[in-house]
């Protein structure tokens, strides 16, 4: 069992496109917890985008939440959390980001193979 921070803003980020036509989708739920240890959770709406793969559905979910808590219209205040912590079920997501952060800037956003990092301007 896993339990959450009450100092912390937990966001459940998820994903997804449909092929026929494409069409992309995300989900996000805002958890946080009380000093009880009662949680509370709150869905976060989002629209999705035309002719959307799934990876920059999986990238677009976390960076929509956390622009929403830098402008305010999440449905918490950054102000009453120490820090905010991203759930994702993405391999692309999690594996990419230490590539993201250290490796695919220096590197002029190429892979270890000499291609364009895919979706770079959503890793930036």
């Amino acid at each position: 069992m896993e339990y959450l921070d009450e100092r912390d803003i937990n966001l459940y980020t998820d994903g997804s496109s449909y092929s026929g036509p494409r069409r992309g989708g995300m989900g996000v739920r805002f958890v946080t917890t009380d000093e009880a240890g009662v949680e509370h959770g709150e869905d976060f709406p989002l629209s999705g985008y035309d002719g959307a793969a799934n990876q920059q559905m999986e990238l677009a979910a976390p960076i929509e939440a956390l622009k929403a808590v830098v402008r305010g219209s999440a449905p918490v205040q950054k102000r009453d959390y120490r820090r905010i912590v991203v759930f994702t079920d993405s391999e692309y997501v999690v594996n990419g980001y230490d590539g993201a952060r250290f490796s695919w800037q220096s590197n002029r956003w190429m892979t270890r193979d000499g291609n364009p990092v895919a979706h770079a301007v959503l890793w930036k």
